[in-house]
């Protein structure tokens, strides 16, 4: 993606926006400031990145930084939940390690792009559970997410504990995810806790991102229910 310093046409503006998701709020010097998605603002130093940055003579790293403004937008604004939170501290934590007079300005753009996609991802599928059952979020590290749901089957006086743990990694593509389901059977009938972790993990590995969290749980749910009931 080619960017240039001089303000571009309301048109051309437009069409970037609905093409890649990426706005130019603001341009001065060399600093550009550009929103992605509505959601993250990221600045920086054209001229600290490539092909702009003489990559022999450059030695020191401009300050670039990455904020989340989708909590102020003036209609339907979205707040910074605890799972937005932890992959926006992750993708932070990569640019600020970022060799910038060897990366170019499209990598960069690509890494905030594909990170954020991964993480909304996850967003929707934690937004889908919560949805059916009682759900909770909790920053583990910096590379752990955990989400736990509370599935509640009272015709068998039973609580079960559904755990998935989000393992991320940031990488110069973006953000890599890794789930992990874990069961805990807190109260009620003695369910194997390892083939329930197994039935989930075949289920929701592979398709993050479409609803796959609250269906497999849904899923559970009824097959625990009849099993209890024999």
């Amino acid at each position: 993606m080619a960017i240039s310093l001089m303000t571009p046409p309301s048109a051309k503006v437009t069409n970037m926006e609905s093409t890649t998701k990426w706005l130019i709020a603001s341009a001065t010097s060399s600093n550009l400031t550009m929103v992605y998605n509505q959601q993250l603002q990221l600045f920086f130093d054209v001229a600290s990145f490539l092909p702009f940055a003489g990559s022999i003579t450059k030695t020191q790293d401009s300050p670039i930084s990455l904020t989340y403004v989708g909590d102020t937008a003036d209609r339907h604004p979205l707040p910074l939940t605890t799972e937005k939170r932890f992959f926006l501290q992750l993708m932070r934590a990569h640019l600020q390690c970022l060799g910038q007079h060897q990366t170019d300005i499209k990598d960069l753009l690509n890494f905030v792009s594909t990170g954020w996609n991964s993480a909304l991802a996850v967003v929707d599928e934690i937004h889908q559970l919560n949805r059916i059952c009682v759900t909770n979020c909790s920053i583990m590290s910096d590379e752990r997410l955990e989400v736990k749901a509370m599935m509640l089957l009272p015709e068998l006086r039973t609580k079960v504990t559904i755990g998935f743990e989000v393992g991320a990694a940031a990488e110069a593509q973006g953000v890599k995810c890794r789930i992990t389901p874990r069961v805990d059977v807190a109260y009620g009938e003695p369910f194997k806790s390892n083939k329930m972790a197994e039935f989930l993990k075949e289920k929701v590995v592979k398709d993050v991102g479409t609803g796959s969290w609250a269906r497999t749980f849904k899923d559970l749910k009824g097959r625990l229910l009849v099993r209890g009931k024999k």
